[in-house]
């Protein structure tokens, strides 16, 4: 059994039962849901970034980042128009206008061009939309706005 008061103490005691569960479940024929995994990482990552939102404001290039993975990740989920109006604040903030300045923040963090170009950049066209739609320009009190929407 794997202690919390000792976590790398029974390190490969644990990796050995996980392996040994996951190949149990395989020969059982039972996999694990892989759109359940992600709705799951979608809806914990929105807590978070609410949490985040909170206690840092928009102003942020990792929060810019992680809106993009989460907005790519929840493509056809409700949670996806959360993402898409929080980075409509994130970019606003920022002054990111076009899809180049919005990859040049990418690319700052983590960015693959061959794998993430094609997402990133519908979920680019897809904010902007959504920003020319709300007529959003750098406004005193958006962030405070967005602060207190967060958890929402």
């Amino acid at each position: 059994m794997c202690s919390p008061h000792r976590p790398y103490a029974h390190m490969s005691t644990c990796t050995i039962a996980a392996v040994e569960k996951a190949d149990s479940l395989r020969t059982q024929g039972y996999f694990p849901n892989p759109t359940l995994l992600l709705h799951t990482l979608t809806r914990d990552l929105k807590t978070s970034l609410s949490r985040m939102i909170r206690a840092i404001g928009t102003k942020s290039h990792l929060l810019l980042w992680l809106l993009a993975v989460g907005g790519i990740t929840a493509h056809s989920m409700p949670e996806r128009t959360w993402f898409v109006g929080h980075l409509v604040v994130v970019i606003t903030d920022l002054d990111i206008r076009t899809w180049d300045d919005m990859r040049r923040h990418l690319v700052q963090l983590a960015f693959h061009d061959n794998f993430c170009d094609i997402s990133f950049n519908k979920l680019w066209t897809e904010v902007k939309a959504k920003q020319t739609l709300l007529d959003v320009d750098t406004v005193d009190g958006f962030n405070d706005w967005c602060s207190d929407k967060a958890g929402g």
